[in-house]
């Protein structure tokens, strides 16, 4: 399998979904120049009210939300080829018993 280099939108969304650290309690969305220096750093125009702020800190949450659940639920549902391979396992199981 080759590694293909992800979208630069694909990156572009990856930094914002990260522009906080929970862990650390670094929120670089928690001021109007946060955001605009955010915004700046990614080449993008800077332009912000305190409206546009609050729109982006909603749909970041919204993004984190479901890029966990997407992570969450992958965990715990095996890739299609090794269930594939389990269920084989389970067959060939299965004729040594007959």
């Amino acid at each position: 399998m080759s590694y293909r280099q992800p979208l630069e939108e694909t990156r572009l969304l990856e930094s914002f979904a990260n522009t906080i650290d929970v862990e650390r309690g670094v929120d670089l969305l928690e001021s109007v120049e946060g955001m605009r220096a955010w915004l700046t750093a990614q080449g993008l125009p800077a332009h912000v009210t305190p409206h546009d702020l609050a729109r982006a800190r909603t749909l970041r949450q919204g993004l984190r939300a479901r890029l966990l659940a997407d992570g969450e639920q992958s965990r715990h549902r095996p890739r299609r080829r090794h269930r594939r391979v389990a269920s084989r396992r389970v067959l060939r199981d299965r004729e040594r018993v007959l």
